[in-house]
């Protein structure tokens, strides 16, 4: 029999779990944490499931409940399924179960970010509403209001939309895809280069303000341990303190925030860790390096407002470093563009079509970070001679 405190301390898992109680009654525990109640049971010979809502919103005595009252039309030769009626039905509901079915395939981020999308978009707008009687009309004024902000949210979420009327579809409770008449309708804008220094002199001079301008340490640290890494932004300011090795000199990013199926393995040169040292002493007690009062990681914005603090407005991106990196560590340092691009996260086949060892070659990358923290210094004291 389950209890209230298995229930609240169940936490989520690679894949969906369950937490048996008595009568076919389980708790589904999500990989996106969600808690769901459900219960097995035989009609006419075949075994069923029916869904009896979320917890906390049903508790664990209601589930047991509506169990009891299920077991009751049994007994008396009745099917405790609902009647599957499209009017029951809603935009909302099939949204959430296309997620749910689909969440454990997904990293985390990518599970995020579609719950997001859900919540802030969907369930609101559309949510409600019947499948059946939702047209193409409706997923556009939908779909083009999101669009005035972000285009690229906004087909992500037309996107969500298609998905959830294929399944309907599927499923018998409509005929048709409005969502997909509406191919071409949101325009996304062509993609720019982040801006980026890669001549040297101008770099170091950037290097040179970057660590004597009015901003605050956190922004400072995390620019600058960006720099030497050149991992995507994102990494560096979720990075966990629990991520890092300082003994054996290199950072793990799980596979769960990368872009692939794999870890991220980053060497840290010298310069990289005494700028972690410097920070431990703020932050070491926290989950994230660079977090500030509250346990959660610094504000995306935070950065490149420093970036604009110190003159660099608009020719200096966060992402703009790994292009900043990639040219020199190539024209400058002389590095093999393999190892570059490995150390930026891309696969990179070798000449036998066989993926880029990215572990096995972690001595050359090691070698390689380190002459990239060394000629940042030199860029930076030759900056200094100028001023």
């Amino acid at each position: 029999m389950l209890t209230e405190i298995q229930i609240k301390r169940a936490r989520p898992r690679e894949r969906a779990y369950k937490l048996g109680d008595a009568g076919w009654l389980y708790l589904l525990v999500t990989p996106s944490g969600g808690k769901l109640w459900r219960q097995n049971y035989r009609y006419k010979g075949k075994t069923k499931t029916l869904a009896l809502g979320k917890y906390p919103e049903i508790t664990l005595a209601e589930a047991r409940a509506l169990a009891a009252a299920n077991r009751v039309k049994l007994a008396h030769g009745e099917d405790p399924a609902p009647c599957r009626h499209t009017a029951k039905i809603t935009i909302g509901a099939l949204a959430l179960e296309w997620y749910e079915g689909r969440a454990a395939k997904w990293t985390a981020g990518t599970r995020s970010a579609i719950k997001s999308r859900i919540d802030r978009h969907i369930l609101p707008a559309l949510g409600p509403r019947n499948p059946s009687d939702v047209t193409a009309a409706d997923i556009e004024a939908a779909v083009t209001a999101i669009a005035e902000k972000s285009p690229v949210q906004a087909a992500a979420v037309l996107s969500i939309y298609a998905s959830v009327f294929d399944a309907a579809i599927r499923r018998g409770i409509t005929r048709d895809n409005p969502a997909r008449a509406l191919r071409g309708v949101i325009v996304i804008p062509a993609k720019t280069h982040h801006a980026a220094i890669i001549e040297p002199e101008a770099f170091g001079a950037f290097l040179r303000a970057l660590d004597t301008g009015e901003i605050s340490e956190i922004a400072r640290w995390m620019l600058q341990f960006l720099i030497l890494v050149f991992t995507r932004p994102s990494n560096v300011r979720e990075a966990e303190w629990a991520e890092i090795d300082a003994a054996r000199g290199v950072w793990t990013i799980p596979a769960a925030k990368t872009k692939t199926s794999e870890d991220y393995i980053v060497p840290l040169s010298r310069q990289a860790l005494e700028i972690l040292e410097e920070i431990r002493p703020l932050t070491g007690k926290r989950r994230y390096v660079f977090s500030l009062a509250h346990d959660k990681p610094i504000a995306k914005n935070t950065p490149q407002n420093a970036i604009t603090a110190i003159g660099y407005k608009s020719t200096v991106t966060m992402h703009g470093f790994r292009a900043t990196a990639r040219t020199m560590l190539h024209e400058q340092l002389r590095f093999p563009p393999d190892a570059i691009e490995a150390q930026l996260g891309h696969t990179v086949p070798d000449r036998l079509g066989r993926a880029y060892n990215r572990t096995r070659h972690l001595d050359v990358r090691r070698e390689m970070m380190q002459a990239w923290a060394d000629y940042l210094d030199r860029l930076r004291a030759d900056a200094k001679k100028t001023q």
